[in-house]
């Protein structure tokens, strides 16, 4: 549906098909925690992080960025073309380096940018972090980005939203300019990839001691793999896993 919106956008339909509305249309979006991110990018496949690259700190849509010719991203001249049609206010713009934060030529430079479905995509980084990702890998690069580079840059990084519309979604969001500054220190040797192979897993007992004081999350972040490869595991060695709602319960208990 977002395809078909878009495609009708291009041709010249402003608003189309307005009463159907996808299942998440109407769900808030928010931006993830520094945490959050490092789990994002962890656990993003290798053909893939160009892509989340680009969204998370070159704030551009993934329903966008699938329409995005490769070719259009030049690492060698720290540049991308967002072709005519494809952004909001229906102009091409020119993103180059003097408004591209740096850490995402680093990205690019080692994982250049691919086209993946995102829907795909999204459904594994959801079961990652324990929530749904939407909108927010823009969200989240806009909102960081304002912190540090102030309204005008970021109205101009979103290539068509204007400065009053950054100032109500994005400024004042995130409080303090060094956690801001952090989020684009996320380089790739800052991140310790999820890899099914190099996980070193801890003995069935010991993992089975932790699951009982941990949340599996807190588990996954630090053996540095995904929730679903922590589940995975423990259903492959037997390992009882506390079921949906334990945690829940034991604060409520505490």
């Amino acid at each position: 549906l977002r395809h078909i919106r878009m495609c009708m956008r291009i041709a010249g339909i402003t608003n189309p098909l307005p009463g159907l509305a996808l299942p998440d249309d109407e769900s808030d979006v928010e931006f993830f925690s520094i945490d959050e991110v490092k789990m994002i990018l962890a656990s993003t496949p290798k053909e893939a992080r160009g892509f989340v690259a680009m969204a998370l700190f070159g704030c551009i849509r993934p329903e966008n960025l699938e329409l995005l010719p490769e070719d259009t991203v030049s690492v060698e001249n720290q540049r991308i073309r967002i072709p005519k049609g494809i952004a909001k206010d229906r102009n091409g713009h020119l993103l180059e380096k003097e408004i591209v934060p740096e850490v995402l030529w680093e990205w690019l430079e080692l994982y250049p940018f691919k086209i993946v479905t995102w829907e795909l995509l999204q459904k594994r980084l959801k079961r990652a972090i324990g929530r749904w990702i939407q909108d927010g890998l823009r969200h989240t690069g806009a909102t960081y980005y304002c912190a540090v580079y102030g309204v005008n840059k970021t109205a101009q990084l979103l290539t068509h939203e204007s400065e009053k519309l950054v100032r109500e979604n994005y400024a004042g969001m995130i409080g303090s300019t060094s956690l801001a500054r952090e989020f684009f220190s996320l380089s790739p040797k800052k991140i310790k990839f999820v890899d099914a192979g190099g996980v070193k897993w801890p003995s069935n007992p010991t993992l089975a001691r932790m699951l009982k004081s941990q949340t599996a999350l807190s588990i996954a972040a630090k053996l540095g793999c995904s929730d679903s490869a922590l589940s995975k595991h423990c259903r492959t060695r037997g390992i009882e896993k506390p079921g949906r709602g334990f945690w829940t319960k034991k604060d409520e208990t505490d």
